[in-house]
């Protein structure tokens, strides 16, 4: 057991040059059984007859001497056969079962004692170590390793892996001796392929080797638990991985390999709900309280599955990965000294030291290589069987994932129509689209569609066409319909701009400006109530953010974040604050106000909450994240924003704001609104809604038309709020601080619950000189969706819903469909 510990740690990049070279001597270097007891073993396992037929040079050592056994070089006549030929014999150590045992006996009483001593920093040991001996005490088996071998091989033929497993000699396997093919290697290290095979592509070999781990956890469920380099060889003729000793191997039923395929495709889309559902399907069963924190949990698989660097980089991240825990620990918040798991299975422990393994052995050979998504390459296809293509081990384009386009699309109405279905279908062939719908519509008196398209699929494990019927959650969005809504009861009289909110009752909102009265309902709308805080303190669970009274409640319980004045974008207060306006001043609910205004609409499409008929999946796009694997920038970031939390006290509000956030950033991650089950039925005013492209352009037609509003408030809508004097730098600062929970970058200048969108922030008409009479204006999303009021001679709007977000640039496909938008206007 000690001996399997230490062959692990000497993969480290942590540990100092000379340690990791004395351990690695453990890999297959340790002392030999003397050669009559490998001879008396041998007559013992394979009999008299058979034994006869093994010819071992006495004067050549063995191969290699590892914890359990020995493997020798020897010449096998098989009956039948005239001429002998090469094989390995593998023969067991006689003590190696006593040692085990008592090693195993001496970790548990070191298990139970540090449980004793830390009972909140570790989880239950239980199950970890009950799977530790499981698979140990198998290793002492022959008979089961060569089955495991056997199935590894057939597995690896299956799934066109482009590795060698040596054949086993049927002929010769016992409980405490076995025999295989010989095939001539090398071992896998820089210094042995160096010396030995130095034109060889080392990058195939990691690209094999990482291959072979995703067949091994995602498709087949055999995986190997004893991975060291001393297992690899690369075989001098091919040139080919080779993979050796299947002693120690664990076996995971169907449900497991299925529950692994989707935490590999959740860690590599980052879906922080998704990842928690598959932990709990492989096992893990967490604690309740501030310790749950899947942003961390993200952060710590992200980090183990990141892309390999040679080893001079690999040693310094890893160095500094390990202050940072270190810090985190003894600095941080007390939850980061318990454990946040209360049972956490032992297979959990082998795939952590299989990642280390593919790691350190391709940092070891200077490969730089993208292991998550080579891995997601096999985990996509057991979880989307009808993802017939198979690329190369060496892709990692996220495109391979994508269902191709149909060859016959709907013929275009106009010329505008076709240019903006090329350019969505481009953008989905680069990777950068994954479902779309488009919908423009002439505001002005005429009122008509100008160009209605839809691209691409639900999502990546959704390969259901989009329609022009598809609904998608709006998510920010849906706070220009929540706008309307409010301002439809100024135009009714049931409320004014200058109404104030209370701040004498805990029922209601409190503490945003000077004096005894909360913000005025412009304050709120124009996002200049001073509540542009992420979460009230009171939200600190799911079910806190899923239960629309008691969200509401939360905000209206909390302080501002500061005096009603400037403009900051109110992200997460936004919904509620209307809600509260609705409730405390108008006397209505909000639900009530928002199905009048979906009411007035030409379509119907348009609910605050998942209707209940959108049963299916089918009929719903959710939003989804790209595929990527942790780059050095995001490792960067990761460690510059966690550095900042711990050695930061001071600094300004929004720095405050993104402290009081940490570790709650989950209850707000897009992820979270991407669930189809509680989530989509929740009512988050102002955080989504759902609804078509058709819908959401009507509803800023129907304003430009004057049909939803008075023209007076229409004109009021899109005037800035913004301070007189404010170049946007409080807006700037909070995006900063708080971009990594909610990208804000976008979200700068406002009017009355409008967002002013002006030409050069997309390289419209006008952006290169004075600005227009009239700015257009509309709202935009997190995920790349935006819904803009194009004004002018030729009024129009034009909606945009995506259900991908793109990290590198949100709202670029935007930009591009409003730009062809104008010029076709102009034309």
């Amino acid at each position: 057991f000690w001996t399997k510990l230490g062959q692990q740690v000497s993969m480290n990049l942590g540990i100092p040059l000379p340690y990791q070279m004395e351990l690695k001597k453990l890999q297959d270097g340790l002392s030999p059984s003397p050669l009559h007891e490998v001879l008396a073993t041998i007559r013992a396992e394979f009999g008299a007859e058979r034994s006869a037929r093994i010819s071992i040079d006495e004067t050549a050592g063995p191969l290699g001497v590892a914890s359990v056994a020995q493997v020798h070089q020897a010449m096998w006549l098989a009956p039948g056969e005239t001429s002998p030929r090469k094989i390995v014999v593998k023969v067991q150590h006689r003590s190696a079962a006593r040692r085990f045992k008592n090693d195993f006996w001496a970790a548990g009483v070191l298990a139970r004692l540090i449980v004793l001593v830390d009972p909140e920093g570790f989880p239950d040991m239980k199950p970890i170590l009950k799977t530790m001996r499981e698979v140990t005490l198998n290793e002492l088996d022959f008979k089961l390793e060569a089955a495991n071998q056997q199935r590894a091989s057939e597995a690896v033929r299956a799934s066109k892996v482009n590795v060698v497993i040596p054949s086993v000699v049927p002929e010769l396997v016992g409980t405490k001796a076995m025999a295989m093919e010989f095939i001539d290697g090398v071992r896998l290290s820089s210094e042995a392929l160096e010396a030995e095979l130095p034109g060889i592509d080392r990058s195939q070999l990691v690209a094999a080797l990482v291959d072979h781990y995703g067949v091994q956890f995602a498709i087949d469920g055999l995986f190997h638990a004893d991975p060291h380099p001393g297992n690899l060889l690369v075989e001098r003729g091919s040139g080919r991985l080779v993979v050796l000793d299947w002693g120690m191997c664990i076996t995971l039923p169907r449900h497991l390999t299925q529950a692994y395929a989707k935490l590999f495709y959740a860690v590599a889309s980052t879906d922080l709900w998704l990842l928690t559902d598959a932990l709990q399907e492989v096992g893990v069963t967490f604690k309740e309280g501030d310790v749950f924190e899947p942003s961390l949990f993200m952060g710590i698989f992200r980090f183990a599955l990141r892309d390999s660097k040679p080893v001079e980089m690999a040693g310094q991240e890893i160095e500094k990965t390990m202050q940072l825990g270190d810090d985190l620990y003894w600095k941080g918040p007390k939850r980061y000294q318990k454990s946040p798991f209360d049972i956490m299975g032992g297979e959990m422990l082998y795939l952590g030291k299989a990642l280390e393994l593919l790691y350190m052995v391709s940092s070891d050979l200077g490969v730089s290589h993208p292991i998550l998504q080579t891995i997601l390459g096999r985990a996509f296809g057991r979880l989307a069987p009808w993802h017939a293509s198979r690329r190369a081990a060496s892709d990692a384009s996220p495109q391979q994932f994508l269902p191709a386009l149909p060859k016959s699309l709907p013929k275009a109405r106009n010329s505008l129509e076709g240019e903006i279905l090329t350019l969505l279908q481009n953008f989905y062939a680069e990777g950068k689209l994954l479902g779309a719908q488009l919908c423009v519509l002439d505001s002005s008196s005429r009122a008509g569609v100008l160009a209605e398209v839809s691209v691409g699929v639900h999502g990546w494990l959704k390969p259901e066409p989009v329609t022009n019927s598809t609904l998608f959650n709006l998510l920010d969005i849906s706070k220009l319909g929540l706008a309307l809504a409010v301002l439809r009861l100024v135009d009714a009289g049931r409320i004014k701009l200058n109404d104030r909110l209370p701040t004498h009752s805990t029922s209601c909102v409190s503490g945003s400006s000077s004096g005894d009265d909360g913000p005025t309902v412009e304050d709120v709308l124009g996002h200049r109530a001073g509540f542009w805080q992420l979460l009230p303190p009171d939200i600190a669970e799911l079910g806190d953010m899923l239960d629309y009274e008691v969200a509401l409640k939360a905000w209206q319980n909390a302080q501002g974040a500061e005096l009603a004045g400037s403009q900051r974008y109110h992200s997460g207060s936004f919904g509620y604050l209307c809600a509260s306006v609705c409730r405390h001043l108008a006397g209505r609910e909000l639900q009530e106000v928002w199905d009048e205004l979906a009411a007035a609409l030409p379509t119907k499409d348009l609910h605050l909450t998942l209707p209940p008929e959108a049963t299916d999946a089918r009929d719903v796009a959710l939003p989804a994240k790209a595929i990527t694997s942790m780059g050095f920038d995001e490792l960067s970031f990761m460690f510059s924003k966690l550095g900042g939390f711990l050695y930061d006290e001071a600094g300004s509000a929004p720095a405050r704001a993104a402290r009081e956030i940490w570790g709650r950033e989950h209850l707000l991650d897009l992820s979270l609104f991407a669930r189809t089950g509680d989530a989509a039925r929740a009512k988050m005013p102002g955080l989504q809604a759902f609804g078509t492209a058709r819908a959401v352009a009507s509803l800023v037609a129907g304003a430009q038309r004057g049909r939803l509003l008075s023209p007076a408030l229409t004109r009021e809508l899109s005037q800035s709020r913004r301070p007189a004097g404010c170049d946007g730098g409080a807006g700037r600062e909070l995006s900063e601080e708080l971009g990594h929970v909610f990208k804000m970058e976008c979200f700068q200048e406002f009017g009355l619950g409008a967002q002013i969108l002006r030409p050069e922030n997309w390289g419209g008409s006008g952006s290169g000189g004075g600005r227009p009479r009239q700015v257009p204006w509309g709202h935009l999303s997190r995920s790349g969706s935006g819904v803009v009021a194009l004004p002018g001679p030729k009024p129009v709007s034009v909606a945009l819903l995506v259900n991908m977000a793109n990290e590198e640039d949100e709202h670029s496909m935007l930009w591009a469909v409003l730009r062809t938008v104008e010029r076709h206007l102009q034309g």
